[in-house]
């Protein structure tokens, strides 16, 4: 399932199975994963890109079913999520398959950063997004 899908949909496997990365049909479409901790798995990832990371790769993809994220009316985000935030926010996304609310908080300010370290120890570029 996952070799049909990454060829359907044109997409890169990125994986820590080394059977599933020899398979032929991924020959060219795979980066098989070294290492088992996070940050070496980012930084892996970003030296292979070898290229700008654009901010809006951060943001552009759900993190629970990676649906695309798409604005979302802030009126339609009421309800949805906590008062706190329809109050102190005005920009929201949701995912088109799972219809999960996103917003700027602190938690993607946090990752942001983590980003931009990284990309800068892959000699990568990442700039800040807006929601």
């Amino acid at each position: 399932e996952i070799v049909k899908r990454a060829l359907g949909e044109d997409r890169l496997v990125l994986s820590r199975d080394r059977r599933l990365c020899r398979r032929k049909a991924l020959a060219d479409r795979h980066l098989l994963i070294e290492s088992q901790r996070l940050d070496g798995q980012l930084l892996q990832v970003l030296q292979f890109l070898e290229a700008p990371l654009p901010a809006r790769l951060a943001r552009s993809r759900c993190v629970r079913c990676n649906g695309e994220l798409a604005p979302l009316e802030r009126a339609a985000a009421r309800g949805r999520v906590p008062s706190y935030v329809w109050r102190t926010q005005q920009r929201f996304k949701e995912c088109a398959g799972c219809r999960r609310v996103y917003w700027s908080g602190t938690h993607q300010q946090r990752m942001l950063q983590r980003l931009r370290r990284f990309a800068s120890a892959a000699g990568a570029n990442l700039q800040s997004p807006r929601c």
